[in-house]
This record gives structure tokens, C-alpha cells and sequence, in this order.
């Protein structure tokens, strides 16, 4: 094991490997651990701009810092913003879009009737018109660095469809959510990306990711993570926090008790039953190993206090 182990007997072998790489082309498919079929996916251009979709109702006090966090992205990057307005009602919220009209380049806002999250999502991105598709909720913000370096990976990967990042909250908690390659069977047994900020290959997204309705109380981002999976398109995550994430009260994922929570898996797992049965056996494992997904990592509630098995009782 020493041996194995020391730099000194491995190093020749090390550099040999990079420099074989240096002289070589980089490798065009992402080493995914468990690559689906990709017959089915859509062909699609790596050219082109980026279409960024903010869904919006009753945000008005956020939705300013929002918008001039894009206004930090590089001006080399081109790029058209969507606001969804989902029948926003108090005064604040209409006079923040007023304002967003007058104020922000490149910015065009949409007014609907109030249909909920997910079909306010896929209605911008049916009016986006980019190649590369990005949702931003109305009180979060992002790192400059964030959508270029997506789309690089978007462009050079032929086997990922959607990228997403490591996520840094503010607001009421400072704490970082370290993010994780989406793959199965871990993915189905656990949300671990920030799939409310994702990049898409826009065409990808229309095909195969959009936001399930019937997923009421939440969850339809995770919803659209495993349809895509179950599709073969690939997602990766940077190991870096380019998107803030705000944690405040009253959000929607606050809301969320046993009871619906529950309800959604129970949605999630009837609506991509063929990817749970195909890795049952895994999921039973992790299930006994680790407890239920809401003990795992949450980004907006503590985890529980888990304790050990066979713990005394304190006296």
C-alpha cells in the first residue's frame, strides 16, 4: 500500500497521463456513471444566445435585485430576459414590473392569469428563443460567472443537456448547498441540484423537461430532473456557488408538510415508474442506509437530529 501510494512511484505514470492528454482532443462525452440510451434525444445547435426566464407573482420587493444581478453578466454574452408575470395583484409587485419595463435592457415582460409556477415556466420558455435556457426565480440571484461557464460546458459536451451549480444561501441563513451530478439511483432518492436555476439546451427542455402542473404544492423541478434523466439527458453540476439562493419565510418550500410532500413523491414516482423500478433494489438500500429524503440535505430546513441506533437514554 505504500508503495501504491507514494508520489515518488506514481509520478512518471501521472505525468505521462497529462501530457497524453495534452496532445489529445478533450473527451466530447461527459464520464457519466450510468449513461441511459440517447437515441431518442433531439439534435440540437450548440450556437446561439441565452434566454432567461424569471416566473413572477408577488415579488416586488426582490424583483429589482434580481434583475440587476444579469445586468453584471459579461456584455459579451448575449442574451434576452423574460419576465412571467403569473397575475401578480399587490401594488408593489406591479409598480417593480413598471419600473423593470423602463429600466432593464433586453428585458420583456409577460402578464397571464395567475396558473401557478410550473405552467408560468414553461410559458417562457415557450416564448424564448435562445439555444440556451436558463429559470431564475424572482427573489434569487447569480454569480456573473455562472451562465458562461454553463454554456461552455453545454457547447463541448455532447451528452449534457442541463447544468446547474453549487448553491450559496442569503437572507435569513449564510450556509453553502454543495451540489451533486445528477445521476441515478442517488437522484431518485434525492433532489442534488438546484433545479429551481438550471441551464438547458433550450430544444432539450421543450422536449422533455417542462414543468408538470399537476405538481401543485412543488417539487416540479425535481419532477422535470428525473423525466430528463429518464429521456437520457445528462445534467453536471460546477463545484462552485454561482447562484444565491434566498431563504426567507413563507417561501413556497417552507410550505411544504408531510402530507403533501408526500403526495409529490408519491406523483414523482407514478409518473417515471419505469426508472424506480429499474433501480428498486438500490433505492431500497439507500432508503435503509440513510432514512427518508428529508432527512438527507434540505436547503431550507435543519436537518433532524438523528441520534445513534442503540442510544442511552440520558439521565
Amino acid at each position: 500500500m505504500a508503495e501504491w501510494t507514494d508520489p515518488a512511484s506514481i509520478y512518471e505514470k501521472k505525468m505521462d497521463y497529462l501530457l497524453s492528454l495534452r496532445r489529445s482532443e478533450p473527451p466530447r462525452s461527459f464520464p457519466v456513471i450510468r449513461p441511459t440510451p440517447l437515441s431518442e434525444l433531439k439534435p440540437v445547435s450548440k450556437q446561439g444566445y441565452l434566454s432567461i426566464v424569471i416566473p413572477f407573482y408577488n415579488l416586488g420587493s426582490y424583483l429589482l435585485e434580481t434583475l440587476d444581478s444579469l445586468m453584471q453578466l459579461p456584455s459579451s454574452l448575449i442574451k434576452e430576459i423574460i419576465v412571467v408575470d403569473d397575475g401578480s395583484t399587490d401594488g408593489v409587485s406591479i409598480a417593480a414590473l413598471r419600473k423593470a419595463a423602463r429600466t432593464y435592457p433586453d428585458t420583456t415582460i409577460y402578464r397571464t392569469p395567475n396558473q401557478g409556477l410550473a405552467r408560468a415556466r414553461n410559458f417562457g420558455a415557450s416564448k424564448a428563443t435562445g439555444t440556451f435556457l436558463a429559470f431564475l426565480d424572482a427573489d434569487d440571484k447569480v454569480d456573473p460567472r455562472y451562465y458562461p461557464r454553463a454554456i461552455k460546458i453545454l457547447q463541448h459536451y455532447d451528452n449534457v443537456s442541463f447544468v446547474g451549480c453549487w448553491a450559496q444561501y442569503f437572507g435569513a441563513d449564510q450556509h453553502i448547498w454543495p451540489t451533486w451530478n445528477p445521476e441515478p439511483p442517488y437522484a431518485l432518492f434525492h433532489n442534488p441540484l438546484n433545479t429551481s436555476a438550471l441551464v438547458y439546451l433550450r430544444d432539450h427542455f421543450l422536449a422533455y423537461g417542462q414543468n408538470d402542473p399537476d405538481m401543485e404544492y412543488g417539487m416540479e423541478d425535481y419532477e422535470s430532473l428525473i423525466r430528463m434523466l429518464r429521456h437520457g439527458c445528462h445534467g453536471v453540476a460546477i463545484p462552485e456557488p454561482y447562484f444565491f439562493y434566498r431563504v426567507r419565510p413563507h417561501s413556497m418550500s417552507r410550505e411544504f408538510n408531510q402530507a403533501n410532500q408526500q403526495y409529490l413523491y408519491r406523483l414523482i414516482v407514478q409518473k417515471n415508474r419505469d426508472l424506480y423500478v429499474q433501480y428498486a433494489e438500490d433505492l431500497f438500500f439507500l432508503f435503509n442506509a440513510n432514512g427518508p429524503q428529508y432527512s438527507v440535505d434540505n436547503p431550507t430546513v435543519p436537518p433532524p437530529h438523528m441520534g445513534f441506533l442503540h442510544e442511552k437514554p440520558s439521565t
